[in-house]
């Protein structure tokens, strides 16, 4: 067996998967309100955006941890907030 090949070949299969990860997250932002409630909201809690868009608290940490981890939106960890940039 070819090593390279099949850590070529991995790598790609991570990367769909990762991709087709943040594409879900998107989605789920979307049809649940939260991408709105984000929007010119500034710095926020997961616990105020939850209150905001009528989502569970920790189901919303979540799905703003993954963003964050994706790049898409900014994470104070000291101060514990989330921020959509313009």
């Amino acid at each position: 067996m070819d090593e390279a090949k099949l850590e070529q070949f991995m790598g790609a299969v991570v990367g769909h998967m990762t991709g087709a990860a943040v594409c879900f997250q998107i989605w789920l932002g979307e049809r649940t309100g939260l991408w709105r409630a984000m929007a010119g909201a500034g710095p926020v809690t997961a616990s105020k955006l939850a209150a905001r868009a009528g989502t569970n608290p920790r189901l919303t940490e979540e799905w703003l941890k993954s963003n964050a981890a994706s790049g898409l939106v900014a994470h104070d960890v000291a101060a514990g907030t989330f921020t959509l940039s313009e």
